[in-house]
């Protein structure tokens, strides 16, 4: 049964642990042994002892990307988001050219709705990893810019900016899909979008802009 397993398991990471802190006492500086005792605790629902023994080794082998990464899951799964930003912005100082991080981080920035800096950081991506052509990417950068448009709606000139980013990204994906005949994808992103907007803020957004375009045309 699954409880026979779990018991079965967690006696089996209980000696692990016993016998990672008995090499730990002769080998303190050992980052690897600090890693392994970390993954056991965290497996035996340890989580504290967990993220010590996880932080030790990152302090002691501060450039080792694996440790960071594994640190940040860690970190999300507990919904400590600041702390995820913070674990993956050291890896990027590590690493400015690895675009995995930034992706990563741009999640937890759409998370705390820090839409600008999710959008910096998905725009980075798709440079550093040359995926200006990815449809995914150019509809989660749109889904922030819109929702960035609504976050700003108290200034509705920087609002309609926000909105028309995320038109452009959207406008990239229907034409995308389109040649491809997926319907299903277009009617899903449509329902998406429509689902993130607010009908009355957009037409508060088309009225400001119809204003605009009238008084343009008044100079003339």
């Amino acid at each position: 049964t699954d409880k026979e397993n779990q018991k079965k398991a967690d006696e089996i990471y209980t000696k692990a642990i016993e016998k990672y802190l008995n090499k730990i006492e002769n080998e303190k500086n050992n980052a690897e042994l600090f890693y392994y005792l970390s993954f056991c605790y965290f497996n035996t629902g340890k989580n504290n002892l967990g993220f010590y023994n996880i932080e030790k080794a990152a302090e002691l082998d501060p450039n080792n990307l694996f440790y960071l990464d594994f640190i940040a899951r860690k970190y999300y799964d507990a919904k400590k988001y600041l702390k995820v930003i913070e674990v993956y912005s050291k890896a990027v100082n590590i690493c400015n050219n690895c675009p995995y991080y930034y992706s990563n981080r741009a999640i937890v920035y759409q998370k705390i709705e820090n839409y600008k800096e999710a959008i910096d950081d998905l725009s980075l991506y798709y440079k550093i990893a040359n995926r200006e052509q990815d449809r995914n990417l150019r509809e989660k950068r749109g889904l922030n810019f819109l929702k960035l448009s609504k976050q700003n709606s108290e200034s509705l000139e920087i609002s309609i900016d926000n909105l028309y980013d995320a038109i452009r990204d959207f406008d990239f994906s229907i034409n995308y899909l389109l040649e491809l005949n997926d319907a299903k994808n277009i009617n899903d992103l449509f329902e998406l979008y429509e689902k993130e907007s607010d009908v009355e803020y957009l037409s508060k957004i088309i009225s400001y802009r119809a204003e605009a375009l009238f008084e343009l045309s008044e100079k003339k």
